[in-house]
C-alpha cells in the first residue's frame, strides 16, 4: 500500500542514492519501507578528536568507526519526522549525524555526558571515542577483546 510517507520515503531512497554521501550507507528494512538502516563510517578527517602527545603528534580517533542505525519512521512522516525538522530529509539528517563526528557542538550536544567531558576533559574524551570506535567493532560479541 502506498501512503504519503512511503512515497516521501522512497523520494528520500532515490535522492540518497543520486547523492551517494561519502562514509554513509542507508537503506529500508525488507520487512518495511517504515524502518531504514544506516551506517556511518567514522571520517578519517576528524581534527576536534584529535589528542595530541607532546610532540605534536595526533590520532584520528574516530577514523574507523562503523557506527549501525536503525530509523523508524511512522505514516505521519514527514510532518512527524523522529526528532528533526520535517524540512530535511534523510541524506540531510545522516549528513548532520555524520557531520557531529568532524564538528561536535557541545553547546547543543545530542548527549549531554559527551559534551561535559568535551569540554571539561579532551583527554578522557578521546579515550572514550576510542572506546565507541571499538565497540562499533562488535568484536566484544565475537570474544575478541581489545587492549588499546
Amino acid at each position: 500500500m502506498s501512503t504519503p510517507a512511503r512515497r516521501r520515503l522512497m523520494r528520500d531512497l532515490k535522492r540518497f542514492k543520486m547523492e551517494s554521501p561519502k562514509g554513509v550507507l542507508a537503506y529500508p528494512s525488507i520487512e518495511s519501507a517504515l524502518n531504514w538502516h544506516a551506517i556511518i563510517f567514522g571520517p578519517d578527517d576528524t581534527p576536534w578528536v584529535l589528542l595530541g602527545d607532546f610532540r605534536g603528534n595526533c590520532e584520528n580517533r574516530w577514523e574507523g568507526g562503523v557506527f549501525r542505525l536503525v530509523i523508524h519512521f511512522t505514516e505521519e512522516y514527514p510532518n512527524k519526522p523522529p526528532e528533526w525538522s520535517p524540512m530535511m530529509n534523510v541524506t540531510a539528517v545522516l549528513r548532520s549525524i555524520q557531520s557531529l563526528l568532524t564538528d561536535p557542538n557541545p553547546d547543543s550536544p545530542a548527549n549531554n555526558y559527551a559534551s561535559r567531558l568535551f569540554v571539561q576533559d579532551r583527554v578522557k574524551y578521546s579515550h572514550q571515542v576510542m572506546r565507541h570506535v571499538e565497540l562499533s567493532w562488535g568484536l566484544d560479541t565475537i570474544g575478541i577483546r581489545s587492549y588499546a
